[in-house]
């Protein structure tokens, strides 16, 4: 009787498992195609909703694995009404230290902490022209001590400042502007008033 010849069945071995990480990688990749609209073929990426840790989370691993694969540009399509002002900053220095060139483009509405995110692209950024953005000042509910609202309410106004700061230096207008644009009442712009602004490139 003939032995087995060990070399083929590792060779067998390895076969299936390289077939099922593959198998493995193609359902994970559908499904952060389909459940965060990160679209890996296309290098497309789409922060769409609140943004907040679980957005940051996905942008950072969709960014880790298309720097990986290429150093073409990579598009981040963004539609949000706003949400954690630190998150947001983390996803503008992800975007910044990015290997890859990133294209931002706004569609339906950009509103409050996403607006910098739009701002940062390093590439271009551009906007539809049925877009409409959002800027306004901070707001918040406190409760507590009064010396604990007095220290958060001294804080969330250098907050404040920074995002201005921040804006300014992806745009024309200096923070100035920003820290008082939007204030007591929400100041909307139109594609065009933002490519005045410098905070877009292009509408389209």
């Amino acid at each position: 009787m003939s032995k087995k010849n060990p070399v083929k069945s590792l060779d067998l071995d390895t076969a299936k498992t390289s077939v099922e990480n593959k198998i493995t990688m193609t359902s994970l990749l559908l499904s952060y195609q389909f459940e965060y609209g990160v679209n890996f073929n296309e290098r497309i990426i789409n922060l769409t909703g609140d943004i907040d840790e679980t957005m940051f989370f996905v942008l950072d691993s969709a960014l880790n694995e298309m720097e990986t694969k290429s150093k073409k540009d990579i598009v981040i399509k963004i539609h949000s009404v706003g949400g954690n002002v630190y998150d947001a900053l983390a996803i503008v220095g992800r975007i910044t230290e990015c290997k890859c060139k990133i294209i931002t483009k706004g569609y339906g509405c950009v509103m409050s902490a996403a607006t910098l995110i739009l701002a940062s692209g390093t590439r271009r950024r551009e906007i539809s022209k049925y877009g409409r953005f959002m800027w306004h000042e901070a707001s918040y509910s406190l409760e507590g001590k009064h010396s604990e609202i007095k220290a958060t309410v001294k804080e969330m106004e250098r907050e404040e400042a920074l995002f201005s700061e921040y804006m300014a230096e992806f745009t024309k207008k200096d923070a100035k502007f920003w820290r008082s644009t939007g204030v007591h009442e929400d100041a909307y712009f139109s594609p065009n008033q933002l490519k005045s602004f410098g905070v877009v490139d292009e509408v389209f």
